[in-house]
């Protein structure tokens, strides 16, 4: 039985939930490059969870293990309405076994949900399956730039930092996030793309503050936790981040927390931008803060990951 009449039987048994279009020359496509007698053929189909999981069944004999983490962000996709018949198909051989598309299929699935998807049939060659999975996924930072985001790797970097900073209720849950979740389960590109146009003006701000100083610069998740403090009182925050990069000594001697922030920041921590690392840094950025916030002197700017507890810059959470 092949695909496309699979599609047809249950067109007429939902009753027009499943569309096939067929594709049109235009202008676009010289007829002298259009290629004649392929077996390809595309159509447009509205995949419901039954077509899916009938796909699945009886198609998926010859795919990779299924990733289940993938699954999740594609079906969260779904659920909030950001799915769209954009070109990305699901692909089955000449045999009706499945090329590509899998991960979509379960997502539907997941998701209990209706899409649109583009469906390519016929594929002739038997190695087919090695060319799929091979095209560079957008990032975040891709997609950042795609919509007119200024210095989009910068950006993206620290749209990550605040979707963490702002989902997590209190200090403790944002330092395990920072030690233990992966890109891309903090939130999608998209969303992370979306975030950073959001923030793209203040967090520019940070940015051109922070330009001057070399060691500072490109330490994104260190002008990420600036840019917290900068939302929550941007008058103060301005002095405490000009004070930082210039090395100024307001009290007169190093126990002016921003002045005690700056030489930790250069000479004690660790600069392979780690996890842990950043962490601390974000750590001690708060830390001084709250003592810059209250006029305090410190004589020690400690942080120890595991023992202490994450602190909270005054005027946020």
């Amino acid at each position: 039985m092949k695909v496309t009449v699979w599609a047809i039987l249950y067109r007429n048994n939902l009753k027009q939930e499943v569309k096939m279009n067929p594709i049109e020359n235009s202008q676009l496509i010289p007829n002298e490059a259009i290629i004649e007698n392929t077996s390809l053929k595309a159509t447009s189909v509205m995949v419901t969870p039954a077509i899916a999981s009938k796909w699945l069944s009886e198609c998926n004999t010859a795919n990779r293990p299924v990733t289940a983490a993938h699954v999740e962000r594609l079906k969260n996709e779904i659920l909030k309405e950001k799915w769209s018949l954009n070109g990305a198909s699901i692909c089955f051989n000449n045999q009706n076994v499945i090329v590509d598309g899998q991960h979509r299929l379960h997502a539907i699935i997941a998701a209990d949900a209706t899409i649109p998807c583009l469906v390519i049939t016929g594929i002739e060659d038997p190695e087919a399956f090695r060319s799929h999975g091979l095209s560079k996924p957008r990032t975040a930072a891709d997609m950042a730039a795609i919509k007119g985001v200024k210095n989009h790797h910068e950006m993206a970097s620290i749209a990550r930092f605040m979707i963490m900073w702002e989902s997590s209720k209190n200090g403790s849950e944002f330092a395990s996030e920072m030690l233990y979740s992966k890109y891309s389960d903090v939130s999608s590109p998209d969303d992370i793309s979306t975030k950073a146009m959001e923030i793209s003006t203040d967090a520019g701000q940070v940015l051109d503050m922070c330009r001057d100083a070399l060691w500072l610069k490109r330490r994104t998740k260190w002008i990420a936790a600036l840019l917290v403090i900068y939302l929550a009182d941007k008058d103060r925050a301005t002095i405490f981040i000009n004070d930082l990069v210039n090395g100024n000594k307001r009290y007169g001697d190093s126990t002016y927390p921003v002045f005690m922030l700056r030489d930790k920041l250069m000479t004690g921590v660790e600069k392979n931008n780690s996890a842990q690392s950043n962490l601390i840094a974000a750590a001690y950025i708060f830390k001084a803060w709250n003592s810059f916030i209250q006029g305090k002197t410190i004589k020690n700017l400690k942080y120890s990951q595991g023992r202490d507890v994450f602190p909270i810059p005054f005027g946020t959470k």
